[in-house]
């Protein structure tokens, strides 16, 4: 039987120690970083504002590898997504609760808000699944913003694998080795339409197992290196010009 926490002052002195934790266990890791050009996640270097698309399973591998870029996140109104957005705002960063389900339409009003000065991280996933399959939610925010979604992957050669109802969550074990992974921005036509935003669900969803495929790969027992991330195939009008 599962412990069910309710108590959010429990919750977020739980997050709290976590974090403590975390950049303790980080400051043992061998971490590698192999960025795409103008895709730097790290200590809010970019000019232009992007989302940043992480699976729900290797949220805390990126997010204790640097200094996070300042933006927000979006995360779940439930209990469930209560021990996540005490621990993100803890690194700084804002939180957006929203979900498909609930506050989803005022979630993507302060989403596309947040996006004209500041980054987005979102789980594509989330919050119920299925795992690694990405929702319309991220299509269509980028669609609305202009904003290019840059994949971030991760692995470890070492790590704890906490088993969900839907997905994991990896940790890394100490003294593991990381690796973080980015892809060049992903980039959609303006204004799609519900129809249009399924289309380029596929292409977005191939570009991101692309990041995916090489970060899970890095440290197979072959140690055959993962093949090269294709470029995105960005459609000519969907890159917006409007100033980061």
């Amino acid at each position: 039987m599962r412990l069910k926490i309710r108590n959010r002052f429990i919750i977020w002195l739980a997050a709290r120690l976590g974090v403590a934790a975390m950049r303790m266990l980080y400051r043992t890791l061998r971490i590698r970083y192999e960025f795409a050009p103008g895709t730097y996640p790290y200590d809010d270097v970019l000019k232009e504002r992007f989302i940043f698309s992480v699976w729900h399973d290797q949220l805390i591998l990126p997010t204790f590898a640097g200094k996070p870029s300042r933006g927000a996140a979006l995360v779940s109104r439930h209990f469930d997504g209560a021990y996540v957005a005490y621990t993100l705002a803890a690194l700084g960063i804002r939180i957006v609760h929203g979900s498909t389900n609930r506050g989803g339409t005022q979630a993507v009003r302060e989403l596309l808000q947040v996006l004209r000065n500041d980054h987005m991280v979102l789980t594509p996933d989330g919050p119920r699944g299925p795992r690694r399959r990405i929702k319309p939610g991220l299509v269509y925010l980028a669609s609305r913003s202009g904003r290019g979604i840059i994949p971030i992957a991760c692995a470890c050669d070492r790590a704890w694998v906490f088993r969900g109802n839907w997905t994991d969550l990896i940790v890394p074990k100490p003294f593991a080795r990381l690796v973080v992974i980015t892809g060049d921005p992903i980039y959609v036509p303006p204004n799609l339409s519900r129809e249009e935003v399924d289309r380029e669900i596929d292409r977005v969803q191939r570009h991101i197992d692309a990041v995916t495929e090489r970060a899970d790969r890095y440290f197979a027992p072959d140690r055959q290196r993962p093949r090269a991330i294709p470029p995105a195939d960005n459609p000519a009008n969907g890159r917006s010009s409007r100033a980061a």
